[in-house]
């Protein structure tokens, strides 16, 4: 075993667009690489990036995304991501396909823009089949480019295996009563191998189950954990969030503060003043903010 890239240590330095020395540039929970666009693509998920990887060269750096953990389409370098985990080249090499898991989406790279297959973004969640603009899937973790052109998606908290057809724009179900699948592979034969990492073992999938005769369609629960805007009066507001860790755990307090709490206006003409400021408090945070009329927040 040899080390190509990385030092062992987490990166926590600041985003450009450089080319740097691979064995002195620290790294950031790397999940998995694959051979695209005449380089090693890296899916950065600690930093909610990818990477690349010249072996030749032997130098890395920044591919996509800004470190900002959310869903956004566009140029590379402008691009959002939230922990990307798996990483698949289309048959045809003109497409990377992403499981974007805390985005609970599908994403591609093709021609310097990245776009999305299937997902709406952090807080919606499910497992519904049918059209992609309203599919949902649930912390995906890995995909397997089919030759057809279609795209397996191992749905790990579904505990299912997803099929996307860019053909007909539709996801199917292919397998389900999985035990969180993480990734998967197409063997030479054509079978596909999932990772059951919840049962410790591979399975092989039936091989009708991959056409889209042998698929089913699922409308399952649809979630959004996010919490819906409330109306305020004018006036004074304290605004407690009570967070304690679990029993046996702590807060890791490293490289400061591990927690924050975010005031968001709808409309900044609803501040009389700046943003409050957070403050700890042992069970969690208190803080007060005005209003100087009434409004959602």
């Amino acid at each position: 075993m040899v080390t190509v890239a990385g030092t062992g240590r987490q990166w926590r330095s600041t985003v450009d667009d450089h080319a740097h020395d691979a064995l002195s540039v620290d790294l950031s929970s790397p999940w998995d690489v694959a051979w695209y666009d005449d380089r090693v693509v890296v899916a950065m998920a600690g930093i909610h990036q990818l990477w690349w990887f010249d072996p030749i060269k032997r130098t890395a750096g920044m591919y996509a995304g800004t470190t900002v953990e959310a869903l956004r389409d566009g140029p590379l370098p402008e691009a959002w991501m939230a922990q990307p985990s798996g990483l698949a080249v289309s048959a045809d090499g003109a497409r990377l396909w992403v499981a974007d898991s805390e985005t609970s989406a599908l994403r591609y790279v093709e021609n310097d823009t990245m776009g999305t297959a299937v997902g709406q973004g952090l807080f919606d969640f499910g497992h519904v089949d049918g059209p992609a603009d309203r599919a949902l899937l649930q912390h995906p973790l890995g995909v397997c480019a089919l030759p057809d052109g279609s795209v397996l998606i191992a749905d790990t908290y579904n505990g299912a295996v997803r099929r996307f057809d860019p053909e007909s724009d539709q996801v199917s179900t292919v397998a389900d009563g999985l035990a969180e699948p993480s990734d998967l592979v197409l063997t030479a034969e054509g079978a596909v191998l999932v990772v059951e990492s919840a049962a410790h073992r591979l399975t092989r999938l039936a091989p009708g189950a991959l056409s889209a005769a042998g698929a089913n369609t699922v409308d399952g629960p649809r979630h959004r954990l996010e919490r819906k805007p409330t109306d305020v009066a004018a006036g004074e507001l304290i605004l407690d969030v009570i967070f304690t860790p679990a029993p046996g755990q702590k807060l890791d307090d490293t490289y400061g503060p591990s927690t924050r709490l975010v005031f968001r206006p709808r409309r900044r003409s609803c501040w009389s003043r700046g943003p409050a400021r957070p403050r700890t408090c042992p069970a969690g945070w208190s803080s007060t903010a005005r209003w100087p009329r009434a409004c959602s927040r």
